[in-house]
């Protein structure tokens, strides 16, 4: 296996917001990271790209992560964080030959490579065409897609995003799952956090449930999201649907009102 976890622990503000978290995850596959708000999720992911510290073993292909320098992890990891805001009327392409800069002395002079992963990360995205255009006039679903292109562009073994389709209409969803899918067949792992539990059962190859910090559950994921653990996890209860090669747990009711007092 290239990631493995081994009682990861990561604390702030003097709470333990992550506990004791192992799993092993190989190049190949998409693993896609759910659970209510506040499980931790998007700690997880920042924990594995070291930008935040933990405790507990980090490691790919054996080697730990946090001793890696930063120009090394960052052709290793690719990260793309929630949110996608502009502050600089830069265009859509220059955004996406940022993701070059861990292979590149100056960004001024890009290399044949550099230019050729740009346009195949754009393409990839579908955005080409609006690759000229300053970045702060696009949509925030156009937006959204420059961003993971620019995680694309670097081209490293191990891509984590956050929230990558929480910004876009549904079409454009499937068409980044499908993309996130490609990653993973090229060899790459990709771990992708959603809060769409239908999303994350027809496209990953596993799926990790966190609860409170802690696993809930992590394996196939008709094995993880089934209606006993959306009820426990989730609180809602669960409408089953078959399709073509899936049965989906589709949460259907709430179990109670979660804001209610």
């Amino acid at each position: 296996m290239n990631l493995r976890l081994d009682k990861l622990d990561v604390m702030m503000g003097g709470r333990k917001v992550l506990r004791g978290i192992s799993l092993e995850a190989g190049r190949g596959a998409l693993m896609i990271v759910v659970g209510p708000n506040g499980a931790g999720k998007t700690t997880l992911l920042r924990a594995i790209a070291c930008l935040l510290a933990s405790s507990g073993g980090l490691d790919w292909d054996g080697q730990g992560l946090a001793g890696m320098s930063a120009a090394a992890r960052a052709k290793l990891i690719a990260y793309l964080p929630q949110g996608h805001v502009a502050h600089w009327p830069i265009t859509a392409r220059d955004v996406v030959t940022i993701g070059r800069a861990p292979f590149a002395t100056s960004l001024t002079r890009l290399s044949h490579a550099d230019a050729q992963a740009i346009d195949a990360a754009l393409d990839a995205v579908d955005a080409r065409a609006f690759a000229e255009r300053p970045i702060t006039e696009l949509s925030g679903g156009e937006r959204a897609r420059v961003m993971l292109a620019r995680a694309l562009a670097v081209g490293a073994p191990l891509l984590l995003a956050d929230e990558p389709v929480a910004s876009l209409d549904p079409a454009h969803q499937l068409a980044v799952m499908d993309i996130l899918v490609a990653q993973a067949k090229s060899g790459r792992l990709v771990i992708a956090v959603s809060h769409d539990l239908i999303l994350a059962a027809r496209y990953a190859d596993s799926v990790l449930v966190l609860r409170d910090g802690e696993v809930a559950a992590f394996g196939a994921p008709e094995a993880t999201l089934t209606a006993d653990l959306l009820r426990d996890v989730f609180n809602v209860e669960a409408l089953e649907l078959s399709a073509p090669g899936h049965a989906l747990q589709i949460p259907w009711k709430a179990v109670h009102n979660p804001v209610a007092r």
